[in-house]
């Protein structure tokens, strides 16, 4: 008696060597990072510049569905005369097969592309040409070190320092004191007002927050704080506070008055309240001040590094309203109200945004 096989026995190992010559060949596919257009097919390095994610991929994708649910439909063309004589194995893997095709089409594109962008603000340095010099103004504590941090990662250039704090040095502004020498800074931090200034800087960058918060920053920094640290909870109920909140506010109304009064070149006033609602829209226009745009992506990259290495680590909570009695508060009304007033006759119509927290 001759050996034979039944034909019923034939098909279902032909069905089910296609269904793994159809895996093996999804699972190469995705391993050569094949990805094929029309009737040609083209290596492609998923991490190259060159590959545009948003068209080529889903393109190549969409090939790939194309070419994967032909091959399907003829799987259930040979497969539907014969499925009554197919075992329970046989129907789970063809079942199993198209379970993992979906899976591996449809999931999520980022979990399988990096695409690495090189931000501005990891480079940051000196322009190549002198600037016309930008002075970046402040009362000490009104953000001035975060404005210098977010203009570098926005744009990439390097802002200085009249006074060359090695701190900051270190900690992401190595052109701190270098630029300003030589001209190539964005912008130079001060909180001083000098008589030459106006023939000594081009343009000016005013930062403007609320003394009640400034004065209070501020002290923080002048006893023991410095950027990132607070002042010992006890010095608060102190007459030192006393005597420094008094000072300091009225040297918060001189120096901005000084830049808004005198400063008769082009002056942008960027109030901290805006800056901390929106730091990204804000530096924006500052940035167009400078004659200078930035990109989606140079966006994109802010949002990565907003806070930078200098912000203050509150670590006791501090009820502002028990620090100013009623003579400093009286002052800090009188001295806002002054200074909104010489806003709005050098700026009619500016929407000024001090608010006290």
């Amino acid at each position: 008696m001759g050996f034979f096989i039944r034909p019923n026995r034939i098909r279902q190992f032909a069905v089910v060597m296609l269904c793994y010559t159809l895996i093996a060949s999804t699972f190469l596919y995705y391993y050569t990072h094949k990805a094929c257009y029309g009737d040609r097919c083209k290596r492609v390095n998923l991490i190259s510049k060159d590959f545009d994610v948003s068209t080529r991929l889903p393109n190549a994708l969409a090939g790939h569905r194309r070419e994967r649910n032909e091959q399907i439909t003829k799987l259930h063309d040979i497969g539907a005369n014969h499925i009554s004589d197919m075992t329970t194995k046989d129907l789970g893997l063809i079942m199993n097969f198209h379970k993992i095709n979906d899976y591996k089409i449809n999931k999520p594109l980022k979990e399988n592309i990096d695409v690495k962008t090189h931000c501005k603000g990891d480079s940051v340095k000196e322009t190549k040409a002198s600037y016309k010099r930008t002075a970046l103004v402040s009362s000490p504590g009104s953000g001035n070190t975060w404005t210098r941090h977010l203009l570098q990662q926005a744009t990439g250039i390097a802002t200085g320092s009249i006074y060359g704090d090695g701190l900051l040095q270190r900690g992401g502004f190595k052109d701190e004191y270098k630029c300003f020498k030589a001209n190539t800074c964005l912008g130079v931090k001060t909180h001083e007002w000098k008589q030459h200034y106006p023939s000594y800087f081009s343009k000016g960058i005013l930062i403007l927050r609320h003394p009640r918060d400034s004065v209070l920053s501020s002290f923080h920094y002048f006893n023991g704080g410095l950027h990132v640290e607070e002042a010992k909870p006890h010095l608060l109920k102190t007459d030192r506070w006393v005597r420094f909140a008094k000072e300091r506010i009225q040297f918060w109304f001189d120096l901005n008055n000084d830049w808004i009064t005198k400063f008769h070149n082009p002056l942008y006033i960027i109030f901290y309240d805006k800056l901390k609602a929106d730091p990204i829209e804000e530096i924006e226009k500052a940035v167009k001040f400078l004659n200078m745009t930035i990109t989606e992506t140079d966006k994109m990259c802010m949002e990565k590094n907003i806070q930078g290495n200098f912000k203050r680590n509150h670590k006791t909570k501090i009820d502002i309203d028990t620090l100013y009695d009623a003579d400093l508060t009286e002052s800090l009304n009188k001295r806002v109200q002054e200074l909104t007033d010489a806003i709005n006759k050098r700026f009619p119509g500016m929407q000024v945004a001090l608010t006290a927290s």
